[in-house]
């Protein structure tokens, strides 16, 4: 039975949950929701380590399946809404010994740091609560990073590096060897933490190595959603006179809105199907594309 102290569910961030377990060898390591990673004997069930990674009075959980690559244990944090620093860790996987920490948000000075208003970093976000991959031809490890902190942008102008990002990490010393973002300044907790797929396509005839992730911005809701009738990337293919999401102004949310919610004409209403922040994304979506 994995236990923690009793106040832990009183103060952590987002609900009592785990989700999984890694398997190496004769061990199955885990996380516990007070940040503690654990291994136990697979045969016996008894605790072989358990190291402490953080404090959950400092806003940090954690309900993430660690991740195992070339021998090294690595697990994330859950807690943004908390305003913390996100991070990932690497243990060792048999004695638990921490070998490197690398946090999602820069401290002030580092590079990055120049992507957040003020000290508005130190209060950043970018939680890491869902396992990466592992490539390990590359013997690189692929994470998703989550939103910043606060959901209001007003207070951390920029793009708010590395939240809503994706990043290649090199497991034995965790140096990040490249990134890439997804959505810079993030006001809707779109998140880019989702799972990441590797695969290789051939793209201009020419065999790669890609990474993927679905991530829970406009552009996907709009091609679910909208993208039959108002054609795919807003042009506006169909004979049927919809309309046209190109004329759209920043005036005209409040009427969008309303349409999508309520229906119109033809349009059949979205209520109860659409959830308000995916309807926002699209909206942002229409807006990052007007006149394209």
């Amino acid at each position: 039975m994995i236990e923690y102290p009793p106040d832990t569910t009183r103060v952590v961030c987002c609900g009592i949950v785990n989700r999984g377990a890694a398997l190496f060898e004769d061990r199955l390591y885990r996380t516990t929701l007070d940040a503690h990673v654990i291994a136990l004997d697979i045969k016996t069930g008894k605790e072989v380590w358990r190291t402490k990674s953080s404090d959950p009075k400092d806003g940090y959980s954690m309900t993430v399946a660690p991740l195992l690559a070339n021998g090294v244990v690595i697990a994330g944090v859950a807690g943004a809404q908390f305003g913390h620093r996100g991070y990932l860790e690497g243990f060792d996987a048999q004695t638990g010994k921490p070998l490197w920490r690398t946090y999602t948000i820069p401290a002030p000075g580092e590079p990055g740091s120049e992507t957040w208003a003020g000290e508005s970093m130190k209060t950043g976000g970018g939680s890491t609560w869902i396992t990466g991959s592992y490539d390990p031809d590359l013997d690189l490890v692929f994470w998703g990073t989550g939103n910043p902190a606060p959901w209001n942008p007003l207070g951390r102008k920029g793009d708010n590096l590395y939240t809503n990002s994706i990043l290649a990490i090199q497991p034995k010393t965790g140096n990040v060897v490249w990134w890439y973002q997804m959505t810079p300044n993030d006001p809707f907790d779109y998140d880019g933490i989702n799972e990441l797929v590797q695969a290789e396509l051939t793209i201009d005839g020419t065999p790669r190595k890609v990474v993927m992730q679905a991530v829970a911005a406009g552009a996907m809701v709009y091609a679910d959603y909208c993208a039959n009738c108002h054609g795919e990337q807003l042009r506006n293919t169909s004979a049927g006179g919809t309309s046209d999401l190109r004329r759209l102004r920043s005036a005209d949310r409040d009427r969008f809105f309303s349409v999508v919610l309520n229906g119109k004409s033809q349009m059949p209403p979205w209520r109860g199907v659409l959830q308000l922040r995916q309807i926002e994304s699209v909206w942002a979506y229409i807006r990052a594309n007007v006149d394209r």
